[in-house]
């Protein structure tokens, strides 16, 4: 009873948390976690029970070995004491006989007396050394009694667990089942992953090819024109705006056949300056009508996808490659690669000129970026002027522009008016020129 107590009380204190081994039995410990937990505690109880058991059987084991040698010893001793006494008491009789003998014929000796009277001692004495010998014999039946008995409750006790290693060989099919029942399960959804992995690959691919496609519709290329030539400014106004990079242009050191390449060059107003500043030209485009303006004023134009035309030319072509509001018309992976590329067709010391709508200025980021239909999203300056370092670009010049008039902004008496002119009516466009590094 006492081990049965022992047992209960380890059921009750066990915490017995196996970690999982893999993604499956962390599963199914997370969604049958007391099932789990209570099997988990069995199995211990079970272990303890056994290993107590297995103790107790191997100390009565060795308690039976050492009695069996005791009690092998000392019926031996005794067999052999007695054995010694029967010869003893034959000699002391047959010596009395030989007495009685000699005392009927008057031969009989006190030497002879004195001898039969030392061996009745002896034997006197050696029924006083065996005598307690029947008594511990009785104690060691009596204590390997007692042992066996202690084995008849142990085996009690561990009878009602006997239909448990069965139960949890039941369950443990049962797990096997469901696990391969999952796996089957993972294995079809992997497959169905794979599927739409590849899917959205051929998908990715086929928006790609669309994406390197020059946009032309007739008739939105007349819209954007006519939006241009609203919003955008007059060509004249653009014009102005645009002179002030020509001492960038005429400064750098490129053979005289190396043109400048205007990406986006739209109504031509910058193919007009370069052409005046005796430079040569040439503009990419992709909105039919816009070019038929240009070819009309006799510039030298294609239509194509900046990135795709980029691709096409060979190392060090251009002396100079501008982009006057198109990069923010681009997804930015697009723009990265319009970057790489006009680095590597730039000669050596050319200059790339960027400008976009700045969205530092509170009122360009929240409505006017937004009054065209095709801006992909504002580029901070600090982002442009990162991917440019990152892409390869050296000697880069940040300049803000094109601010808001004087009229629109308030009396600066304060410093928050000042704050306010800043982030409201600051300017409202900013370019970045950077150059291919000479060596």
């Amino acid at each position: 009873m006492a081990l049965l107590d022992a047992a209960s009380r380890a059921l009750g204190s066990a915490r017995y948390a196996a970690q999982p081994r893999n993604f499956l039995d962390r599963w199914w410990a997370a969604l049958f976690p007391k099932r789990t937990r209570r099997i988990e505690q069995q199995f211990h109880v079970l272990e303890l029970l056994i290993q107590q058991f297995s103790a107790t059987l191997a100390h009565q084991h060795q308690q039976a070995e050492a009695f069996h040698r005791e009690s092998t010893r000392l019926a031996q001793t005794q067999t052999a004491m007695l054995q010694g006494l029967v010869a003893r008491l034959q000699a002391s009789e047959s010596r009395t006989a030989q007495l009685e003998h000699a005392a009927k014929h008057e031969f009989a000796s006190q030497a002879a007396l004195a001898e039969l009277a030392q061996s009745h001692q002896q034997a006197a004495d050696l029924l006083v050394t065996l005598q307690p010998l029947p008594g511990q014999l009785i104690a060691e039946r009596q204590r390997l009694t007692t042992a066996l008995h202690t084995l008849e409750q142990v085996q009690g006790a561990l009878q009602p667990l006997t239909p448990l290693p069965a139960a949890l060989a039941t369950l443990t099919r049962d797990l096997t089942a469901s696990i391969e029942a999952l796996r089957s399960v993972e294995l079809a959804h992997s497959r169905k992953l794979n599927q739409l992995g590849r899917a959205s690959l051929q998908f990715a691919e086929l928006l790609g090819q669309l994406n390197d496609q020059p946009f032309y519709d007739e008739r939105f290329a007349r819209f954007y024109l006519a939006f241009e030539n609203r919003y955008r400014g007059s060509e004249a106004e653009i014009s102005q705006r645009l002179a002030i990079y020509l001492p960038v242009l005429t400064e750098i050191a490129a053979p005289p056949e190396l043109p400048v390449l205007d990406l986006g060059c739209g109504r031509g107003e910058m193919l007009q300056l370069l052409r005046d500043a005796g430079l040569k030209a040439r503009g990419v485009d992709t909105n039919e009508e816009m070019l038929k303006r240009c070819r009309s004023a006799g510039h030298e134009v294609v239509s194509a996808d900046a990135i795709a035309y980029l691709a096409k030319l060979p190392d060090g072509s251009c002396r100079a490659i501008t982009a006057f509001h198109l990069i923010e018309h681009l997804p930015f992976p697009k723009l990265l690669e319009l970057l790489q590329e006009a680095r590597r067709v730039l000669v050596p010391g050319g200059a790339l000129i960027l400008e976009t709508p700045s969205c530092h200025n509170l009122l360009v980021a929240a409505t006017t970026f937004h009054s065209d239909p095709t801006h992909n999203h504002p580029l901070p300056a600090t982002l442009m002027s990162f991917a440019l370092e990152h892409t390869g670009f050296a000697a880069i010049e940040l300049r803000f522009l094109h601010p808001y008039p004087e009229d629109m902004k308030l009396a600066e008496t304060s410093e928050e008016n000042k704050r306010f002119n800043e982030y409201f009516y600051g300017a409202q466009d900013y370019a970045l020129i950077a150059r291919r590094p000479s060596a």
